[in-house]
């Protein structure tokens, strides 16, 4: 069964992968150890230039949780 994201051709500026990783850090004045990192298709540059952005989670559960969310949700094949 395809997916809808497989259905249509990626594009410049998609997710391409979603992982729970540790990354001690402070946003807001919350400390945080985990986060969700988000890897984008850079819009403007060519297939092998990604953007990052990380999302602060709670703990490390919530972080793969989100991250399993993302995956699932645009069909993501991480083996990670």
């Amino acid at each position: 069964m395809e997916s809808r994201l497989a259905e249509r051709s990626k594009h410049k500026g998609d997710i391409v992968s979603a992982f729970a990783v540790m990354k001690p850090s402070r946003e807001f004045g919350v400390y945080t150890e985990w986060v969700v990192r988000l890897s984008f298709q850079s819009p403007t540059g060519d297939s092998s230039d990604f953007l990052h952005r990380d999302l602060p989670c709670l703990n490390k559960e919530q972080a793969e949780q989100i991250a399993k969310r993302y995956n699932t949700a645009l069909d993501l094949d991480n083996n990670r």
